[in-house]
């Protein structure tokens, strides 16, 4: 366990070399295990903001993306609960996530592991906790753009593109779902022909009718392969029963595919000290782009430290731009800085199983069907498909 809290106060006196004067003087208002929690308002942007900061050194602990259910990749839930059920000390939200169909929309690699696979070629971080203890902290992590490539193999040599694996994000031809998915996998569009593949091999081949009309358990050591409209159907029409598959994945930047651990959100703020903030590269939508509203972003200082931070709060009229968290973030003197999912309905930072950055959350009563009998009135939280967990040594 780590403890030199002095280490951790001359960190962040480089976190605050440019911060503007009011902020010369920022102190911790809570220190757990040698983490420091720092809480201001800061002017962003004219306005004064709530802004609350952990201050993290990748050597002291494990980094870990982590999501909300345990035996698969469908839920929601508080950071707050999923985050102290699986033994993180501090947390931040990460990824986006389709509120309605539960499901990660972005890049999770863990251990080596595609968890759900990137989309769109938006921002993410990577990090590795192994290496010489000589690597410098600012090598073990990378912040990028990244984009997958991945097909399928036959054995006689057709190369059918692989559209995402264990995705969200829906698009015409073949996905693949693996037991990271869950234990079935249930067709998300009309008209789907669904493969089961164990260990290597076709199976099965199923049609299927509308959407959400067939459940197909996703063998163990094993995937399913969903083709989706007219792509999808012509691509699976060149597999039979029988035939052996292959995947491969190519990286852009390749680089990347060294780090064990990413996790993918956007838009990428900063990179060697200067604003790269590109939304609409990273095709979002131009509403995202130009919206106040709560924001969270991890962020790479020149000491290999990193920041967890949040800043405004569920008043959108009191949240900030993505141009002025870019430009927080380098105040705070980040090197490099990725934008995390945000907004009231996400955006959470937790240490030690508190929501730190939610002063006054909304409330309901624990009984909603019975509000007579409903007792003391339970905090109402985001609820968050994914986040970063930072796991002490």
């Amino acid at each position: 366990m780590f403890n030199k809290t002095q280490d951790w106060l001359a960190a962040m006196a480089v976190v605050l070399i440019h911060s503007a004067p009011a902020q010369a003087q920022m102190v911790p208002v809570r220190m757990v295990q040698g983490i420091p929690l720092y809480q201001e308002e800061m002017w962003v942007g004219g306005n004064r903001i709530p802004v609350s900061i952990l201050t993290l050194s990748p050597s002291a602990g494990r980094l870990r993306p982590i999501w909300a259910e345990p035996t698969g990749l469908v839920g929601l839930r508080e950071l707050s609960s999923f985050a102290s059920e699986q033994g993180a000390l501090a947390a931040i939200n990460g990824g986006f996530f389709n509120r309605n169909t539960r499901q990660p929309l972005g890049t999770i690699r863990l251990d080596g592991r595609w968890i759900s696979s990137p989309i769109l070629g938006r921002g993410v971080v990577a990090w590795s906790d192994q290496g010489k203890d000589s690597v410098p902290l600012t090598r073990k992590v990378r912040f990028g753009r990244l984009r997958m490539q991945a097909e399928l193999r036959n054995g006689i040599g057709d190369r059918i593109p692989l559209m995402g694996i264990n995705t969200g994000y829906i698009v015409a031809g073949i996905s693949q779902f693996t037991s990271d998915w869950g234990s079935t996998y249930t067709t998300q569009t009309d008209n789907e022909t669904v493969l089961q593949v164990q260990e290597g091999q076709v199976q099965a081949i199923l049609s299927a009718g509308l959407a959400g009309s067939v459940s197909v358990p996703i063998p163990v050591g094993g995937y399913v392969l969903a083709a989706r409209e007219l792509e999808g159907s012509l691509e699976a029409q060149k597999l039979v029963v029988g035939d052996r598959l292959s995947i491969h994945l190519a990286l852009d930047p390749p680089e990347l595919e060294a780090y064990p651990h990413l996790l993918g959100a956007g838009p990428l703020l900063l990179l060697d000290g200067q604003v790269v903030l590109d939304a609409e590269r990273e095709q979002f939508q131009p509403a995202f782009r130009t919206q106040r509203a709560a924001r969270s972003a991890i962020g790479l200082l020149e000491s290999g430290h990193l920041l967890w931070v949040t800043a405004g709060n569920a008043q959108e009229n009191q949240g900030i731009t993505l141009q002025e968290m870019a430009q927080l973030m380098l105040q705070l003197g980040c090197r490099h800085a990725l934008n995390l999912d945000g907004g009231n309905s996400s955006t959470t930072l937790v240490l030690e199983g508190e929501a730190v950055n939610w002063e006054r959350p909304f409330l309901e009563v624990s009984n909603p069907e019975n509000p007579a009998d409903s007792g003391l009135p339970r905090r109402l939280l985001p609820r968050v498909h994914n986040g970063l967990g930072f796991f002490p040594l």
